[in-house]
C-alpha cells in the first residue's frame, strides 16, 4: 500500500456519489421512521402522520422510478401528485395495487396542490385519513422492494 502523506493509505477504493434514487429513498426512509415512531404513540397528529406518509410514499416511489431511469427532471415536473406517480411507477413494473389504492388517495389530496392540507390546514376543522398501522406497513412493503430492486437479481 502507498502512503500519501500525514500517514494517509491509499486503499484503490473510490465512494461514489450517492445517486439521486439513493436520495430519494433515504429520505422516504426518515420520513418512514418518523411515521412508525408517531404513530406508535397514538399522538392523533393527523397533519403530522399524513404529511410524513406523504413524504415516505412519495420518495419511495420516486426512488424506483429513478432507478428505473426516468430522469429527475421529469419527476420534479410531477411534483407531488402521489396519483400520477403511483401510476407511473405501475407502468414501469412496481407490484402496485392497480386502480390506486383509497390510502394513497386519501394522502394525495392532503398532499399536493394548489391546498397542501396537511401543510397548511387552512379553513379546515380537520382531515381525516387512513389508520396510520396500515400506512406504515404499505410504506415499509413499498421500500423493501425499492432496495431489492436497486440490489438487483
Amino acid at each position: 500500500m502507498e502512503s500519501h502523506g500525514r500517514g494517509n493509505i491509499k486503499l484503490g477504493l473510490t465512494i461514489r456519489r450517492p445517486s439521486d434514487a439513493d436520495g430519494y429513498l433515504t429520505s422516504a426512509q426518515d420520513f418512514w421512521r418518523g411515521l412508525r415512531d408517531l404513530s406508535a404513540n397514538d399522538s392523533g397528529a393527523t397533519f403530522s402522520v399524513g404529511l410524513l406518509a406523504s413524504q415516505a410514499t412519495e420518495g419511495t416511489l420516486k426512488s424506483y422510478l429513478s432507478l428505473k431511469g426516468v430522469p429527475t427532471v421529469k419527476l420534479c415536473k410531477l411534483g407531488h401528485d402521489l396519483e400520477a406517480l403511483w401510476e407511473l411507477a405501475y407502468q414501469l413494473g412496481f407490484p402496485l395495487a392497480n386502480p390506486t389504492p383509497s390510502w394513497v388517495k386519501a394522502l394525495a389530496t392532503g398532499h399536493s396542490g394548489p391546498d397542501f392540507f396537511f401543510r397548511y390546514p387552512l379553513g379546515l376543522h380537520g382531515i381525516s385519513i387512513p389508520r396510520a398501522t396500515l400506512l406504515v406497513s404499505s410504506i415499509e412493503a413499498m421500500i423493501d422492494h425499492v432496495y431489492a430492486t436497486a440490489r438487483g437479481p
